[in-house]
């Protein structure tokens, strides 16, 4: 699984229905799906069990990373990417900046490319 987004998606669940199990707003939910560091201990083991997911999954798998992405010859690009991304032959990358005139990626495009020519990950 890759975060907690994905793992109610599996399960066949909604917001609202999570929510309920988790006896809490929709609203409160929403925001700690959208921000899972917010959840305490007990709410991320409660959550993990109502979508059947472990909390390593639900809390870290959405987790990006910063890389490099060098085009044949051409000036490299920042991009981030999910870690389970970078297990795949292919990786979707999101463009954090492009200083090369002959690349039209402005921040926040998404690309798919091949592994290889995606450098190591470093921090944010």
């Amino acid at each position: 699984m890759k975060g907690i987004r994905e793992a109610r998606t599996v399960k066949g669940m909604n917001q609202e229905q999570v929510a309920a199990k988790m006896r809490m707003s929709t609203t409160r939910y929403k925001r700690l799906e959208d921000n899972p560091g917010d959840m305490t201990v007990s709410q991320a083991r409660h959550l993990a069990e109502v979508l059947g997911s472990s909390i390593d999954d639900l809390c870290f798998g959405e987790a990006e990373v910063c890389v490099t992405v060098e085009f044949c010859g051409l000036d490299p690009i920042r991009a981030t990417v999910t870690a389970a991304e970078l297990d795949k032959d292919f990786c979707t990358v999101t463009v954090l900046e492009n200083q090369n005139a002959r690349l039209n990626m402005e921040r926040g495009t998404r690309v798919v490319v091949p592994r290889a020519i995606v450098g190591a990950a470093h921090g944010l």
